[in-house]
């Protein structure tokens, strides 16, 4: 299953269609605060990381840490792929934001502190800090990441 006609990939092809520009900015500002986990043409480096959610109220449900057992992997769990990510709501590790928008919200207010926290938020004091502005921004360039014929749309 490949899932490659997106405006971002059209866009990337250069066939003749072009970012508005707030999806121009929202993919400047992609590349500088969320890249890092969110990079390949998959947009995921499939690392797993503690990215400081909201803990599940399963006691049970812990991350990679559940099938490796080390407790440096509890809470880690895969950096998702951000294709076709307008179609699979509700988001984080076990569906705990209805939106893109409470996703940035949460990483922008302040995260759960962790030993194993990711060391870029740890960096950047327990979050990635994003203006109003940015956080539309990013939404609408994530948007061109969406392949509606990929899903039947």
């Amino acid at each position: 299953m490949i899932s490659a006609n997106s405006k971002y990939d059209r866009v990337k092809r250069n066939e003749g269609e072009r970012f508005t520009v707030e999806e121009e900015r929202g993919y400047t500002t992609f590349k500088s605060k969320c890249a890092s986990c969110h990079s390949t043409a998959l947009f995921t480096d499939q690392s797993f990381r503690n990215v400081g959610f909201p803990l599940n109220p399963n006691p049970e449900e812990v991350g990679r840490g559940r099938v490796t057992g080390r407790i440096e992997d509890q809470m880690a769990f895969r950096v998702p792929s951000l294709r076709n990510a307008m179609y699979t709501a509700p988001y984080g590790s076990f569906g705990q934001f209805p939106t893109l928008r409470a996703v940035l919200d949460y990483f922008d207010k302040g995260v759960l502190a962790a030993e194993n926290l990711d060391p870029i938020l740890k960096e950047n004091g327990n979050r990635i800090p994003l203006s109003e502005q940015e956080k539309q921004d990013i939404i609408a360039f994530i948007e061109t990441l969406s392949d509606p014929t990929f899903i039947g749309k």
